[in-house]
């Protein structure tokens, strides 16, 4: 009798932390947009990481203005953001005290760490380092930087929680919505992803940040109801290979959203007065209603691939891409035709089917025009367009 008393128990307690949920201000955050609530997160995140694995609990953060004066880190060793920018940062890192392959591999199959927004949630990020690109959350790479022994990798989860760059509230924690913010010199990136599988977010807003979302390595994504506003690059992603982008909106951002990963499916993407709205740099991807809308133009509202030279040029050939229901309004900010699509020196095909490009042209480098050619154009609107090589 006893022994079965005993196994009922522990049943009980396992029940009990499975699908647990704790808040975030029993950690003693305020969520006043003035103390420094950094220190109550960092805890809610250790109490949940001192969790048997796959037994996380959420952490619910309630209705309020948190602030920031540092990055909060998750996860394994603190990788740079500027170093990120690499194809495959984990080969930086063998061989060192770091990181290493092996400890990722074993890294990938770990708990979610769940933060859920009850209200309306601000992250208040009230730090600026001039000389350095820095994370206001950071998911890194394999490893616990907790526990030296660990190498479990823990998956991103985060709903309905807006992050908002130095500048955005008044010492008082109140909002300063209606001024435009300087994100170009706010040297922060909103959300930093690495080698973390399966991450996901949902309903996050990024405002008034140089970089909203920046992700590298995050297979199986799943990426929804994102907005970014003010940032001089929405998303970044590189080799975040098979994955989903679904209803993403970027307003008043330099460029909304450059994408250099191949196996990716973009469900319904908004860029409105961005300079540049979407820029494909890798082959294989599939976009579903596309609206780039901006009527202070750069070099392009749509750019397909790069030119030798250019930062993180790509030297592959670029092919796949296909467009469904793709639309493009693009006006200089003197009210002339803008650029609608760039076609760059490695770019080689891209199908668009049952869109329109309206008050803009097709711009091709002269050097090019001698390898590719239209193949053709059929139909009144919608328009099949295809290009290929000679």
């Amino acid at each position: 009798m006893k022994k079965l008393l005993l196994l009922i128990s522990c049943l009980c307690l396992c029940t009990i932390h499975y699908g647990q949920q704790v808040n975030i201000k029993d950690f003693g955050a305020k969520g006043d947009g003035i103390q420094d609530d950094l220190a109550a997160w960092d805890s809610a995140i250790s109490y949940v990481l001192s969790f048997p694995q796959y037994q996380t609990p959420e952490i619910i953060v309630p209705a309020g203005v948190y602030r920031f004066t540092n990055t909060l880190i998750i996860g394994g060793y603190a990788i740079k953001a500027a170093d990120c920018y690499v194809s495959a940062p984990v080969k930086k890192y063998s061989k060192t005290t770091k990181l290493n392959s092996r400890e990722f591999q074993k890294g990938t199959r770990s708990a979610s760490i769940k933060i859920v927004g009850v209200g309306t949630v601000s992250i208040y990020a009230d730090f600026n380092d001039s000389s350095e690109l820095k994370p206001v959350i950071s998911y890194q790479a394999a490893g616990d930087t907790r526990n030296l022994t660990s190498t479990r990798q823990y998956t991103a989860e985060i709903n309905n929680i807006g992050i908002y760059g130095k500048g955005s509230f008044t010492s008082g924690g109140k909002p300063i919505l209606r001024e435009k913010p300087d994100y170009r010199r706010n040297n922060q990136v909103g959300i930093l992803a690495i080698y973390t599988h399966n991450i996901k977010l949902n309903q996050v807003l990024f405002w008034g940040l140089k970089e909203g979302l920046m992700l590298n390595n995050c297979y199986l994504m799943d990426i929804r109801n994102l907005k970014f506003e003010y940032c001089q690059r929405g998303i970044y992603e590189i080799q975040n290979h098979s994955g989903k982008l679904e209803n993403i909106a970027a307003y008043f951002c330099d460029k909304g959203i450059e994408m250099r990963s191949n196996q990716l499916v973009t469900d319904v993407y908004y860029a409105h007065s961005c300079g540049i709205g979407l820029h494909v740099a890798a082959s294989n991807n599939l976009f579903n209603s596309v609206y780039l809308e901006s009527y202070n133009s750069g070099e392009s509202q749509l750019i397909i691939g790069d030119n030798p030279g250019e930062p993180n040029a790509s030297k592959n050939l670029l092919s796949g891409l296909a467009f469904n229901m793709l639309t493009i309004v693009a006006l200089k900010a003197n009210k002339s035709i803008g650029n609608g699509i760039t076609w760059k020196d490695n770019a080689r095909r891209m199908n668009v089917n049952g869109g329109v490009i309206q008050t803009c042209t097709f711009k091709y480098p002269a050097h090019k025009l001698v390898k590719v050619r239209y193949e053709g154009v059929t139909g009144n609107l919608p328009a099949a367009i295809s290009t290929k090589l000679d």
